[in-house]
């Protein structure tokens, strides 16, 4: 940005050229982009990270929609006011000016060139008036289709600064207020100057219970959630107290005001005002209403420009006339800053005020003192209480923040009098004023914090009284569990006479003695004394002293089995672990935070709540400030300062202030980001148990897959229904369902890893003239016995060479509809018309055809069923296109017909896409769902079978996975059920595509079926691989382990969407397949862990210090990253990424293990010249040619957790693991040495 001084507001004007007044989308579309509007209009790079935070704001508001029905002139018919414009020239004002509907806004701004068009002449618009040099907006309640339309109009010096501004008022209150002026260089010679402002504001508000409903933002997002929300205070004045004596509800409304003025010269600008006023009643003496600003008289012909009374201006709320000459567009933006501050100052008062007296009186009436009532009547009165105040100090928590962002922006713009343009005059009477209400706008803050005082005094109170008042109650409790219910179990088992041997009082002592020690066994911390775990920790201390840095639970109660496991499987477990490496205050409470699922959380959350602490900002701030390191050598998370909003703050002052962890190395600067290293003491001690806890649910979350039940029960959880794989019976199987396989399997796994209850449904191509073709050609040349003995096999064979018969009378009808003559003659002999008629048939139920197409199928089926078994693949369902109902398809037809989208052309029933889709159905033009002769077709079969699923599976989401050559297909089925107004279903469904597989027919030389492509890539047919992984016969099969691998590494080295094109050299038995490696190193991490096992090394307590080496850390930060990996395929649904991160992971453990070896060779050649001596300590260590037991436990859990996360990772990829383990057979050499855990596709 430049200085103010910098830009020349009287300097001379450029001549225009073609080009200089073009809006951004003509130029685009000049030059041939076919890309959505909306990436168009922000024309983002690729690898920006404005794709992550910018366009998710614009996509949530449905700007891409709205900018296509722009684009194609499909706005909404509303006659509503919704604009105020009025264009200026240097001959006068125009015609047009004032309110106006949203069509007529478009008309106008179509009409007329920009506002800002630089040019040394004028252009004549279409109404024959040269182009206005100034053009002010007003906007009240904003839409998609308002805010589209300034979009569309921006030029290409204007689109940046519109972007922000734009993206600045759709986020309203999440953004502090924000004044800004300066000048930027555009892609034209001359530069253009901004002025801007935003404020965010809450309005308070009491209505009546009629009127509430009215007053809510009535602007949804795509998730259905109003634009602005709309909070109930009625809570403030206590549930016993009447909303008030007129029966109102206090509302709390979020508003946002905003301003922009793009400057070319101090005559040629345009100004745009956004401000939200929903929640005001219809008011034709309100300024804030477009209504006060409608000119009745300005359509009346009769009247003569005399008659007209003054126009007044909404911009500065009715306080000057909109026809004035505005000679500086500074003085107006102060003009205009000044009287929407005065009302961000009139709000923030009233808010201020009915708060605080809300506050008196439900204090008043709810102080803490000592009653008579019930216990229970005292607890309900306590919960009320603390409720409340989270409540409110939720809500000052909003209220003050907010307004502090207003003052110190506009005291920040105050302080900088170079940014004020020309300091005229008037513009020193406006800053003045802005100063006084800076004054009123900070006592307001006094206010809120006076209140918020008040509260916490409230507090105090509550906490005084709760304590004072329950000591009794409290301490009955425990002495009554302690003595009195051991007493009374032990009389009531001699009252029964259960016991009558002996003497009683004996019995009597015995009894109550074993009941009290059962009850401080359940829970030590109810025993009078030190609890007998501590005492027995203790001693375990005393008997074998805890090495530094090394494992913190005794060894012996390890021994014991009173320590296995469930170390961090909960929040208190987690908790006690971290106190144990030197954490006294608990985690923060961040949602974001998931501490039971991504150990790197922890780290993440611990090093947030240190910065709140520091720098006394929100710990939420000071987490999204915090980020995983893109290079693990740098670092495992980095601290962005700028982030955290402080002021005056750089990185080495908060380097210099920021207090010391045990979980965290010396951090360093580096610009303005600090890195953080973890511990190498505090990561394995931390990261061992917490993958050792987990084991095989390491990297899953269940979160995404609840409904709203904690519990594990298949009813709570979401349901997903997966389609893949869908060959057609008795035709190939060709790239695309393998492809199609494959992805399928790993959308599955990672929808399950994710908690969602899994469909695995494979629809079959088994409806339909192809396959009535395959019945009338099996009728001809089939033989019983040949599809008995091979059934797939026979099939495709028969379908080819009746596919060939037919093919002369397909390319006839083709022919016949490319010249436009009738195909009902030609359909109706031949082979075509055998083939029709056997379908009709099959649909009408006839019992032959029905049998041939049902012994098809079956046989077919069964022989997918055991190639599935081969992969280790098992389907939940086969459904196919001839189990949809009659009776849905007959709905769907029904439902097209009442909506009118039903056609007949050519004696078939068509929906015409293009015509009845809107901008959706462009470019999908006319399809059939039923043909001449009755027989349904492909698309209603589907768009049936979608609700047929609907109601028996109840899904949360079905997903299709399917080639990219079906995109025009889906795009169809979810159409046709937005046409049928079921957006209920269609809102649910997911395309899932995936690119081609290219030479399938070039390298195979058998026939295309899954069996054979199978044995190209050496996977027998044994069947030892179940799902999920697991053998099921005892080591199972290396070939078939080997083989699937090769073929799922073959397909995941290349993201989802791009082609695959098949080598005979990739599919070639070769142990130097990088796929099959990674099994290597799985069964290699077996054998060091059985060469490490033993008494000795699993009762040492872990030595740490063994794992300190740079690689060994890096290695063990990609572990840790394990669950965000997941989460990141969990939403791409890209295999390519777990793929690549155990490909990296395992070539750094290949280095580490040949590193180890080398070690071991290096000790095994000391030890023959002779022992080393003892070190002082009498414990062994590697640079003594010994490695201690404790250094020997830590690589054993090293080996077990690296182990664990390589078989899950392979698990969620599909892949099968042996459970037999090899010896040191290294062939970690087969991957490339350089393959490290520095590249970023390790990192989220």
């Amino acid at each position: 940005m430049q200085s103010p001084a910098a830009f020349l507001w009287d300097g001379p004007l450029f001549p225009c050229t073609d080009s200089d007044d073009e809006r951004w989308i003509d130029i685009w579309l000049r030059q041939g982009m076919k890309e959505r509007p909306l990436e168009l209009f922000q024309h983002i790079p690729e690898y920006s990270p404005r794709r992550t935070y910018e366009t998710p704001e614009f996509e949530a508001i449905g700007l891409n929609d709205a900018l296509e029905r722009v684009f194609n002139g499909h706005l909404s018919s509303s006659t509503e006011e919704a604009v105020w414009l009025h264009d200026q020239g240097d001959d006068g004002d125009r015609d047009y000016n004032g309110v106006m509907s949203i069509q007529k806004f478009h008309q106008v701004c179509e009409m007329k060139a920009p506002a800002d068009t630089i040019g040394q002449y004028q252009r004549v618009g279409l109404d024959g008036q040269p182009d206005a040099q100034r053009r002010r907006i007003h906007i009240p309640n904003p839409d998609s289709e308002s805010l589209a339309i300034l979009a569309r109009n921006a030029t290409w010096e204007t689109r940046e600064s519109l972007i922000d501004f734009l993206q600045r008022h759709i986020k309203g209150s999440r953004n502090r207020a924000f004044i800004s002026m300066g000048a930027s260089v555009g892609a034209a010679i001359q530069a253009v100057f901004c002025m801007t402002f935003h404020f965010p504001i809450f309005v308070w508000r009491s209505w009546s219970i009629d009127e509430v409903d009215g007053r809510q933002d009535g602007r949804k997002r795509k998730d259905g959630t109003p634009w602005r929300k709309s909070e109930d205070l009625s809570y403030l004045r206590g549930a016993t107290t009447p909303r008030d004596h007129e029966g109102k509800i206090d509302m709390l409304h979020e508003s946002q005001i905003s301003l922009t003025i793009t400057c070319f010269s101090r005559r040629k600008w345009t100004l745009q005002c956004l401000h939200d006023t929903y929640f005001y009643r219809p008011n034709p003496y309100n300024e804030d209403m477009l209504d006060f600003y409608k000119d009745e008289g300005s359509d009346s012909d009769s009247l003569s420009e005399d008659e007209f009374e003054p126009q007044w201006d909404p911009i500065t709320l009715g306080n000057s006339e909109s026809g004035l000459p505005i000679h500086n567009p500074g003085e107006y933006f102060y003009h205009c800053l000044h009287f929407r501050i005065r009302q961000v100052l009139d709000e923030s008062r009233n808010t201020q005020h009915n708060l605080e007296n809300r506050v008196s009186t439900w204090m008043k009436t709810h102080g803490c003192r000592s009653t008579l009532a019930s216990a229970r009547a005292r607890t309900e009165s306590i919960k009320q209480r603390q409720l409340w105040l989270a409540e409110t100090s939720g809500l000052l928590g909003r209220l003050t923040p907010n307004l502090s962002g207003t003052i110190d922006a506009l005291s920040r713009f105050l302080e900088n009098p170079h940014q004020s343009l020309e300091f005229t005059q008037r513009i020193g009477v406006y800053h003045q004023s802005l100063a006084e209400m800076v004054h009123g706008l900070e006592e307001v803050r006094q206010g809120l914090i006076d209140v918020e005082k008040r509260c916490e005094g409230f507090r105090r109170d509550l906490e005084l009284h709760i304590g004072v008042h329950s000591h009794n109650t409290v301490m009955f409790q425990y002495w009554n569990i302690i003595l009195v219910t051991p007493v009374a179990i032990a009389a009531a088992m001699l009252q029964s006479g259960v016991i009558s041997a002996g003497p009683r009082w004996l019995w009597f002592v015995s009894l109550t003695a074993l009941v009290f020690a059962i009850t401080c066994f359940i829970d030590p911390n109810m025993s009078p004394l030190t609890s007998w775990y501590s005492w027995l920790e203790i001693w375990c201390r005393a008997v074998s002293p805890i090495q530094a840095g090394g494992n913190t639970k005794p060894q012996r109660l390890q021994g014991m089995g009173l320590i296995t496991a469930g170390l961090t499987m909960t929040m208190p477990e987690l908790s006690a672990r971290l106190g144990h490496l030197g954490l006294d205050s608990d985690m923060p409470d961040i949602p974001a935070a998931d501490l039971l699922v991504k150990p790197l959380d922890i780290f993440r959350s611990h090093l947030a709540n240190l910065v709140s602490t520091t720098f006394g900002c929100d710990v939420l701030l000071a987490y999204d400030s915090i980020r995983l390191s893109n290079d693990l050598s740098q670092g495992d998370l980095e601290l962005v300062v700028p982030k955290l909003k402080l002021k005056d703050v750089e990185a080495s002052d908060v380097l210099q202030k920021l207090q010391g962890s045990p979980l965290f190395e010396t951090p360093y600067a580096d610009g303005p980001i600090i890195r953080f290293l973890v511990s190498a003491s505090s990561l394995p001690t931390l990261l061992f148990p917490y993958i050792g806890d987990r084991k095989s649910s390491y990297g899953h979350f269940r979160s995404p897959g609840v409904i709203d039940s904690p519990s594990n029960d298949t009813a709570d959880r979401k349901k997903v229904v997966v389609e893949f794989s869908s060959p057609n019976v008795g035709k190939e199987f060709s790239g695309h369902h393998l492809r199609g396989t494959l992805v399928g399997t790993f959308v599955s796994n990672i929808y399950a890893c994710m908690g969602w209850d899994v469909v695995r449904l494979n629809y079959l191509g088994d409806w339909g003239k192809e396959l009535a073709l395959l019945a009338i050609g099996f009728q001809k040349f089939g033989s019983d016995e040949a599809l008995e003995s091979d059934p797939a096999g026979h099939m495709l064979d028969i379908f080819n060479r009746i596919r060939e018969l037919i093919q002369p009378e397909l390319d006839e009808v083709k022919r016949a509809k490319a010249e436009g003559r009738s195909t009902s003659d030609i359909e109706g002999t031949g082979l075509l018309a055998e083939r029709d008629a056997f379908f009709k048939n099959l649909e009408s139920g006839n019992e032959d055809c029905t049998n041939l197409w049902k012994k098809l199928k079956d046989l077919y089926i069964g022989h997918l069923d055991a190639s599935y078994q081969r992969l280790g693949i098992k389907f939940d369902e086969y459904s196919g296109e001839s189990q949809v109902k009659p009776e849905t398809m007959a709905e769907v037809e029904e439902a097209l017909k009442e909506e009118g989208v039903l056609e007949q052309v050519d004696d078939t029933l068509c929906i015409n896409f293009e015509k009845h889709g809107g901008k959706a159905g462009k470019g999908l033009g006319t399809q059939a769902i039923r043909g001449r002769n009755g027989s349904t077709t492909y698309l209603l079969r589907d768009i049936a079978a979608a609700l047929d699923r609907e109601r028996e599976h109840s899904f949360d989401r079905m997903i299709y996975v399917v080639s990219f050559r079906q995109d025009m297909h889906f795009q169809q089925v979810f159409l046709a059920l937005k046409l049928m107004k079921r957006e209920d279903v269609e809102s649910k469904l997911q395309h899932v595509s995936f690119g081609e597989i290219e030479g399938m027919a070039e390298y195979f030389q058998r026939p295309l079926l899954l069996n054979n492509i199978l044995d190209e890539y050496g996977i027998p047919g044994n069947g030892e691989i179940d799902q999920g992984g697991e053998p099921r016969a005892e080591g199972g099969d290396t070939g078939q382990v080997k083989g699937c691998l090769r073929l799922l590494g073959g397909f995941w080295g290349k993201k989802r969407s791009h082609k695959y094109t098949l080598d005979r050299d990739r599919v070639a038995i070769s142990e130097q397949d990088s796929s099959v490696v990674l099994q290597q190193i799985w069964e290699d991490l077996g054998g060091a862990i059985s060469a490490l096992g033993g008494v000795e090394v699993e009762g040492a307590d872990l030595d740490s210090s063994a794992l300190q080496d740079a690689g060994t850390l890096e290695i063990l930060g990609s572990l840790a990253r394990y669950p965000e990996i997941t989460a990141a395929a969990f939403k791409s649904l890209e295999p390519h990424t777990v793929y690549s991160y155990l490909r990296e992971l395992a070539g750094a453990l290949a280095d580490h293990l040949d590193d180890t070896e080398k070690s071991v060779e290096d000790v095994e050649g000391v030890a023959e010249e002779g022992p080393a001596e003892p070190a002082e300590d009498g414990a062994g260590s590697r640079g003594s040619g010994i490695e201690s037991p404790g250094a020997k436990r830590a690589r054993l859990e090293f080996y077990r957790c690296a182990r664990q996360v390589m078989e899950n990772g392979l698990a969620l990829l599909g892949a099968p693991t042996m459970t037999r383990r090899s010896h040191w057979d290294r062939l970690h050499l087969l991957l490339p040495p350089s393959t490290r855990l520095r590249t970023t596709s390790c990192v989220i």
